[in-house]
């Protein structure tokens, strides 16, 4: 018999995979679907691949689609596209996984039921530009080992964030990437060279070292010297 839950990316068709392949620009998506004869939904003809190049924007209303029919397509990518979950309110728990390269600006901006992100890739060097902008429910952050820098706005307005653990490694922080979130203090890692102006809340309390090369941008912040 049909299963409804899959029959909804074509009319007629039901999807039994996903394959996700990035190129230059582009990505190329094959969907394996199988054909329904729709005057008898109980027999099932051979597989039909697909094949799409899309852009960013493109791959975003797929992955949408694909989520709806119960696939999730993120273990099959190396690159998070923009908006690749933009205001999904059903999204709570994200694991991002091993595979994952790279990931571009709003990929989960706006997704207000969030309230937990584990990064498992060892590769990722950037969080981008309002990457988890206005999760309002996200409230504890891990940076990655491998991150050396985070974009402007990246978890702006994640007003209940008040856990952050930044990584030794983190080089540059760029503006208002963590302000108006929940945040009271912050360690920062000695690697850091860099912080851009209200990258936290004005409340937090920094902690930081005597000799970090930035002092000078935190006059309008407690600070708290760790050594």
């Amino acid at each position: 018999m049909r299963d409804n839950n899959l029959y909804s990316l074509y009319n007629g068709k039901m999807i039994t995979g996903v394959e996700i392949q990035t190129l230059v620009d582009d990505y190329l998506i094959e969907v394996l679907v199988y054909n329904f004869d729709l005057d008898k939904f109980d027999e099932i003809y051979p597989i039909v691949i697909k094949k799409f190049l899309g852009n960013d924007i493109m791959i975003s209303m797929f992955t949408q689609t694909l989520l709806e029919a119960g696939i999730n397509p993120i273990h099959k990518l190396k690159h998070i596209p923009d908006s690749y979950r933009y205001g999904d309110h059903d999204l709570v728990v994200e694991i991002i996984p091993q595979n994952i390269l790279t990931m571009h600006k709003y990929a989960y901006a706006y997704c207000d039921h969030l309230t937990t992100v584990k990064f498992e890739t060892e590769n990722l060097p950037v969080i981008p530009e309002s990457c988890f902008a206005y999760c309002s429910n996200l409230n504890n952050i891990e940076i990655p080992q491998s991150v050396d820098y985070i974009e402007a706005c990246a978890f702006e307005w994640c007003s209940n964030l008040n856990s952050l653990k930044l990584n030794e490694g983190l080089r540059n922080i760029e503006s208002f990437a963590f302000s108006n979130t929940g945040l009271r203090e912050i360690e920062l890692p000695k690697s850091l060279l860099d912080i851009g102006k209200n990258a936290f809340p004005k409340e937090c309390i920094i902690k930081t070292y005597r000799n970090a090369p930035y002092l000078h941008k935190l006059i309008n912040y407690q600070i708290e010297f760790l050594d």
